[in-house]
């Protein structure tokens, strides 16, 4: 039972990763659309030091190649989790890939009305899903 029981937890944990990695090579445009809007929140809400705005201006120039990687950590950490090779390894990618997006993406302080409650949401979503990672990195016997 304790087999099944993690292998039902491993599906539900990286759906969400395999399933956007997928849909990111169908709506590739829109998701290019949509993470530069990410860095323009910030980049319109912050004042933060130059070397940082700089960072910022930079990765927004290199959408592509920043998209691209993501699609690829999101992806293989995914699969690495579905099938159950490379467990800590595959957590590994998904929190490298969860906490800037969690944070870039979901910027729920610098919204208001319905758009804050929404992104406040996903943001906390996350968070919960960057727990389970720990925890599925912290616990598998896998290297």
């Amino acid at each position: 039972m304790k087999k099944f029981i993690l292998l039902f937890g491993r599906i539900c944990l990286s759906l969400i990763f395999v399933s956007s990695a997928v849909a990111k090579l169908f709506s590739w445009d829109a998701t290019l659309e949509y993470l530069s809007a990410g860095f323009t929140r910030w980049m319109g809400h912050v004042s933060m030091p130059d070397i940082i705005h700089q960072g910022f201006v930079f990765l927004n120039a290199h959408l592509v190649a920043l998209l691209v990687v993501a699609t690829i950590l999101e992806g293989v950490g995914g699969l690495c989790i579905l099938f159950g090779i490379k467990i800590r390894f595959g957590a590994g990618l998904l929190i490298l890939f969860i906490i800037p997006v969690t944070l870039i993406m979901h910027s729920f302080w610098f919204l208001a009305d319905q758009e804050k409650m929404l992104q406040m949401i996903m943001f906390m979503k996350n968070l919960s899903i960057l727990g389970g990672l720990l925890i599925l990195a912290a616990t598998s016997e896998e290297i």
